[in-house]
């Protein structure tokens, strides 16, 4: 199980976030990671009227697509997302 936030810091950058959705290939282990990282992202309100699960749907999308086309199609389907721009893979 990848585990989110393994240091259990108060503040996140983006890499520490979403870089190990790249080593994620598992469905199971993608859901758990994702809930965790919906929970955290919990604690920062958004200013554009979207969900934590939007925000993090879109960061996932959006991070997936610096990898290989490969990638980006393993960790849309594991994580239920598209690229927020391009769409599906």
């Amino acid at each position: 199980m990848t585990v989110f936030n393994p240091e259990n810091k108060d503040l996140l950058t983006l890499g520490e976030v979403l870089d190990p959705i790249f080593l994620i290939t598992d469905k199971g282990d993608a859901m758990q990671y994702k809930a965790a990282y919906i929970e955290y992202q919990k604690k920062w309100p958004n200013a554009n009227g979207l969900t934590p699960e939007q925000v993090v749907n879109i960061n996932i999308g959006y991070y997936a697509g610096y990898g290989s086309i490969e990638d980006r199609k393993r960790i849309e389907d594991l994580f239920e997302c598209k690229h927020p721009i391009f769409g599906k893979a």
